[in-house]
Formats: C-alpha cells, structure tokens, sequence
C-alpha cells in the first residue's frame, strides 16, 4: 500500500475513537539522557523495507512528527512522551524518492532544482515540508507534522499537569462568557509547546450554539461544535483577506491558527468592535513579549487596540527527567493601558519548584466585566470556578473514557 493509500483511507476512515490510539505493537521507546532518545522498529517491520517503515511510524499515533534529515542519517521522530528520538532505521535514497514523488505530485506541485522547496498538506491534513539540492547538501530533506484527528481534552491535561483545575475551571468560565460578554484569548509559546494543542482543548468550551469560523494556513484544528466555517489560505486569499471576510459572516467565534502579519491588526482592530470570543495563537515565551511582538512589525497592532485583548495563555515546552511535557506558565490579562505598553495581570504562574500551576489572588478585570454584562456577583462567579474545578479534577482522575464524561459535564455544569 502506497503513503497517498494510506492518507486517503485515513482521511476517508470514520471518526477515531474518543481514547487515545495506543503505539503499533512490539515498538520500544527510550527517552534520551542528555539527547535523543531511541525509537526501536520491530526487527520484522524492517525487513520489510523502507516503505514498510514509513507505513508503522504514520501509523503510531503517539509520534507527532517525522524527520528525514538527509542520506545515511537515521530517521528521526517527536514522540508525544520521550521528545525527539532516533530511529533504528536509515532510509534508503530510492525509497525516500518514491515516497516524495508521490507527494508532490497528489499536490500537483513541482520539486526540482529550480523550485527545491515544497510546503504542503496531506489529504488527511498533515503538514509537510519537502527541500531538496542545491538548498541541501546531503540529499532530501523531510518533514512531517501528523495531523491528530483527535484533540486532546481538558480532562488529559489536568491528569498531565498542563494545567490546574482552577485555571481550567476560571477558562471555561471566561470562555463562556455565560452568552454576555466570552474573552478574547491568545494562547502563545514557543514552536512545539502545545499552543494548538491548547487551543483545541479550550474550544470544547464554546457553547455549540455559536457559530465558529476558523481560519489557518493548514489545517490543524479539530473542534466538536456542529456550526463551523474553516477557511485555508491561498496564494490569493491570505489570512488578512480571509479574516476581513470572516466579520462579514456573523461569526460568534473567530479562531485564527497563527497570528504572524498584517491579519494582526484585523483581529485586535475585531476584538474593539464588539466581536468578542476571538482566539488566536502565536509564537511567544511570556506575554509581556507577545504584545511587544504584535505592537511591531510586520503585525504593527496599535497600542489603543491593545486593550481589546483579555487574556495571555503563555505555553512552555519542558525537558523532564520523565520526558518532554508541555505545561501552562502563565494566565496573564491585559488590565488597562499605560503610557508606552498595557498594564498586565498575572492571575496564574507556574510554579516550578513545587510543579503546579498556581492562582495569585490578584482580582481579575475580566471576572468583573463578565459578572457585570451577565449580571452576576463576583463571589457567585468564584463559586462557579470552585464548583466546577472540583468537578473537573474528579474526572481527571478517573479511569476510562474522560471525554464522554467531560462532554456530559459540558452540557450539565455545576452552578453556585
């Protein structure tokens, strides 16, 4: 079976099960002391040959990405738990051909000396980077970035510690926004912390009578709600242009996978015009940098449109003894303006000595707006976050399927 069979059977295939997908059998993972770890084949998969290999890793879920860094390098791998790990398999240059031929052409694309670069999509949605001589040296380059049919939910991490179950529980409240006023929200970090991955999550929080319009460069976001509009972008049709487009279709929500350039300045300019609900990513290791980052070019977002934005959700790739983890830093707000940047609020801070994402006491802006648009009392909102903390940690900790009881927990939250 050739990779565009088995792209397309994957993308035809019905949905995964809500659990997450275990590793193909016999696999072995070591995670690294000081380096990569090791990914173990089994010795029967090999002998097979190199599309055999490439099959059994597309096929493990748990690895999010793979890596061909040119001839007579082993193949590398970023496991979801052990990080970047080497694999017990050297491709062959014959096969590493066939399998870009076979990209490039179900794009329709061409890849030559003249035009050594490729950046794409899979049918099934996944990422793929292809760069070959004279920009490389040692023969083909390839990566893939696997597209996850399945997002992981809020329940998976609590359980992994990405996050409390207070700052989970405080999420779903200013998401909401109880049908008054739901936050506008960058989640920023740095390349593979897990903003996407958080975005996903945090989306399950959208009520499912909102209308969603998502727009990305390539698709990555899986979300649950019935009333969605993704848009891609094209040569013709950048992210700027789709997203000027977006206000003009009612929208309750507008998700933008990765804020980079001019769009910028559209989205802060929606979030002072009343369009509330807005969530977008972008690359940044603490909030104070992100707003430095979208205040300059090329997003060049003006200092009075700064306060349109609530809330910061910083991520951090962690390098453990255990593995790579993906944690929560941060939840900070932006609570006014001062004379030259915004006022910001640190309402959660990681604390790394004691391993847990912690509340700071400090009053949140956002809380009170809120409990003031949708007329409720600030103690009757702390309540709710108490409640349905509680809540969210008891499923956290049990076994079996998280998501069907998160889901009737979303649909059944507890009140004050």
């Amino acid at each position: 079976m050739g990779l565009m069979d088995w792209i397309v059977r994957r993308s035809d295939a019905a949905p995964a099960a809500r659990t997450a997908a275990p590793a193909p059998v016999d696999v072995r993972v070591h995670s690294g002391a000081s380096g990569p770890g090791i990914y173990e084949i089994p010795r029967e998969v090999i002998a097979q040959g190199g599309r055999a290999v490439l099959d059994f890793l597309l096929e493990d879920d748990q690895l999010e990405e793979l890596m061909h860094n040119g001839s007579n390098e082993p193949l590398l791998v970023f496991h979801q738990v052990h990080g970047t790990c080497r694999v017990n398999y050297t491709l062959d240059l014959h096969t590493c051909q066939d399998f870009i031929d076979e990209i490039v052409s179900a794009a329709d694309a061409r890849l030559d000396e003249d035009h050594p670069l490729f950046d794409g999509s899979l049918p099934d949605g996944s990422r793929v980077n292809i760069a070959v001589p004279p920009v490389t040296r040692s023969g083909p380059s390839i990566t893939v970035r696997k597209f996850k049919k399945r997002a992981i939910t809020i329940p998976e991490m609590i359980r992994g510690n990405t996050l409390s179950a207070e700052a989970a529980a405080y999420l779903w409240l200013v998401m909401d926004g109880f049908g008054a006023k739901a936050a506008n929200v960058l989640v920023v970090g740095g390349t593979g912390s897990g903003k996407t991955t958080l975005l996903n999550a945090l989306s399950w929080y959208i009520p499912n009578r909102d209308r969603i319009v998502i727009i990305e460069d390539t698709q990555e976001l899986v979300v649950p709600q019935p009333n969605v509009v993704r848009m891609i972008t094209t040569e013709s049709a950048d992210m700027d242009k789709l997203l000027v487009n977006s206000l003009r279709m009612r929208p309750d929500r507008i998700l933008v996978g990765e804020v980079r350039g001019p769009e910028a300045r559209t989205l802060f300019g929606a979030m002072n015009t009343g369009h509330d609900g807005c969530v977008g990513t972008l690359h940044a290791n603490s909030a104070r940098e992100s707003l430095h980052r979208a205040m300059n070019a090329p997003m060049s977002v003006p200092l009075s449109q700064l306060v349109g934005l609530d809330l910061v959700v910083v991520t951090e790739l962690r390098r453990t003894p255990g593995g790579a983890q993906r944690q929560v830093i941060e939840i900070t707000e932006v609570s006014g303006l001062g004379e030259d940047s915004a006022r910001l609020n640190q309402l959660f801070v990681r604390d790394h000595l004691v391993g847990e994402l912690q509340s700071t006491g400090i009053p949140s802006r956002l809380r009170s707006e809120i409990c003031r648009s949708a007329g409720i009392r600030s103690d009757e909102f702390q309540r709710m976050v108490t409640a349905r903390a509680r809540m969210l940690e008891r499923i956290a900790s049990q076994r079996g399927d998280l998501d069907t009881a998160f889901l009737r927990l979303l649909e059944n939250p507890p009140q004050a």
